[in-house]
């Protein structure tokens, strides 16, 4: 994974990405949904990840926040809902992530394009809850 120039701003949800900025949350999506993230978190409602047809699941799910949709991602054990995947989220979880000393190392590991299906557990856990609870 190549370097990529992250959001880090006062007011990131109103950020537009760059198309590069675009594929990295995307891969950081894919990565979390389809390992990284499979032990604490459960997608109830899936309806409004229709688009693009023919993609797949994770694509669709991120393309869809992206456009407005608020997705509803639950805890796997109990159900209870734990949060929503939006654009705000995904938008500012870096952002969160810099300001959270604990998680400075897996920030810098994306921001550098060396992440790994942990680094995309955490920053899908602030693109969701705002903060990291699991792992």
């Amino acid at each position: 994974m190549e370097n990529t120039e992250v959001h880090l701003c006062s007011n990131c949800a109103t950020a537009t990405p760059t198309p590069e900025q675009m594929q990295l949350y995307e891969d950081l999506i894919v990565s979390a949904l389809e390992g990284g993230s499979n032990y604490w978190y459960f997608l109830p409602d899936l309806s409004m990840a229709k688009e693009p047809k023919g993609e797949p699941t994770a694509i669709r799910i991120f393309r869809s926040a992206m456009n407005g949709a608020r997705i509803p991602v639950e805890d796997a054990e109990d159900q209870h809902i734990l949060g929503y995947l939006t654009r705000e989220g995904i938008l500012c979880a870096m952002d969160k992530l810099m300001k959270t000393s604990t998680y400075l190392y897996q920030a810098a590991n994306i921001m550098d394009g060396n992440w790994d299906a942990i680094s995309a557990d955490v920053w899908f856990q602030m693109a969701v809850m705002g903060e990291v609870v699991y792992g």
